[in-house]
């Protein structure tokens, strides 16, 4: 976002240069904001920091389904609006047309779901409830890192994939469209 923001300048004049650059750039910016959302692994260690208390969590009479939506949902409260002004302001930087503007904005909020309910998923596959400090449980976990790294490589792999595949056959919106319906596919 910073680069963007100093360097916006060198961004008009390659697309400028180059037409065709226009929806790469989008895409390419999108998957910036993405890249970001996925390091936000909240959900990744919200069962692990439960630690010792866990059997005390479980035994209030609410469903586990709630308190696993719970935790959902606090990780999108926190990181869904950081998600959307980043978008915001590279559509301000960017002045993409309305397709690369919905792009911007849809792409890392569907990366985000992803990252809080595949999180989630890694942490209660892989919990570290015993630990003596709750940094513990968050840098010595593998389900954050595994949970980053995977959403690191998705987003390379839908770069790539469009740049190398469907460059010139797939317009950029049909492409983004269809990756995050993968993305809320996975997800629910």
């Amino acid at each position: 976002i910073v680069a963007c923001i100093v360097k916006v300048d060198v961004l008009y004049s390659l697309i400028a240069k180059k037409p065709k650059m226009e929806g790469l750039m989008a895409l390419l910016l999108a998957a910036a904001v993405a890249f970001m959302a996925t390091t936000n692994t909240i959900s990744s260690t919200s069962v692990s920091l439960e630690g010792k208390t866990l059997p005390l969590l479980r035994s209030m009479p609410v469903k586990t389904k709630d308190i696993l939506v719970a935790k959902l949902n606090m990780h999108l409260l926190i990181t869904q609006p950081l998600t959307l002004v980043s978008s915001i302001v590279i559509l301000v930087l960017f002045r993409a047309d309305i397709l690369c503007s919905i792009l911007i904005l849809i792409l890392p909020a569907a990366m985000n779901i992803f990252i809080a309910v595949f999180g989630l998923y890694m942490n209660l596959l892989l919990p570290k409830l015993e630990w003596a400090s709750e940094a513990v449980a968050v840098k010595q976990s593998a389900s954050p890192m595994i949970t980053m790294f995977t959403g690191f490589t998705l987003i390379i792999v839908a770069v790539l994939l469009y740049v190398f595949l469907f460059f010139g056959t797939l317009t950029l919106p049909v492409y983004a469209g269809i990756v995050t319906l993968f993305l809320l596919l996975v997800s629910f």
